[in-house]
C-alpha cells in the first residue's frame, strides 16, 4: 500500500452513507493475517454505541451486492472482536448473529426447479 487507501474497504456512516476506501481488488489492513483474503467493513460510531437502522439497511445491501460479485455467503461476516476480544472496537455492539441472518434472509432465492 502507498497511504493513498483506508485500511478497510468500506465505511458505512452513522446515517447509512457509504464510503469507499480501498478498493476490493487491493489488499486492505484490517483482519492482519486475514486481510489477503477478506473484505473489511467499518461501522462509523463510538465503542459503546449499537450500529444505527440505517447502517444495518446499508451493511446488509453491501452484503448482498457482494455476494453477488464474491460469492460471500452469511457465515462468511465476521465481526472484529471474534478474532481480537480486547479490542477496543464496536464489535461487542454488532449482534454478528443478527447481521448473519438479516443477510441470509436477503439473499435471491434461486429460481424453483421446473417439475
Amino acid at each position: 500500500m502507498d497511504g493513498r487507501y483506508a485500511d478497510v474497504h468500506f465505511t458505512i456512516r452513522r446515517n447509512g452513507d457509504l464510503l469507499d476506501g480501498t478498493p476490493t481488488f487491493l489488499q486492505g489492513r484490517h483482519a492482519d493475517d486475514l486481510d489477503p483474503c477478506s473484505i473489511g467493513v467499518s461501522l462509523a460510531g463510538r465503542h459503546h454505541e449499537a450500529p444505527t437502522p440505517e447502517q444495518v439497511d446499508t451493511l446488509i445491501e453491501l452484503c448482498v451486492r457482494l455476494h453477488g460479485e464474491f460469492g460471500i455467503m452469511p457465515n462468511d461476516l465476521r465481526a472484529h472482536d471474534e478474532f481480537w476480544p480486547a479490542a477496543d472496537c464496536v464489535g461487542p455492539m454488532v449482534r454478528i448473529a443478527r447481521f448473519r441472518r438479516l443477510f441470509a434472509e436477503h439473499l435471491p432465492r434461486p429460481p424453483e426447479m421446473a417439475a
